[in-house]
């Protein structure tokens, strides 16, 4: 995603990795909990990406 941010010129201020990609350590739990943990990720799309390019800022908090 740095590479994005650099590349497109994006301000990254509210971008919060986390929300798209968790820890593994959430990934084994989710694992082992079956998948009943209710905090899933948030998906990330192409769209998501384009706009936020366009507008040079992440427009998702």
């Amino acid at each position: 995603m740095n590479e994005y941010f650099d590349t497109f010129r994006v301000e990254r201020a509210n971008f919060d990795f986390s929300k798209y990609w968790p820890p593994e350590t959430f990934i084994l739990y989710a694992l082992l909990t079956c998948g009943g943990n209710d905090d899933e990720p948030l998906p990330l799309t192409l769209r998501m990406l384009a706009k936020s390019a366009r507008e040079g800022k992440w427009l998702y908090d």
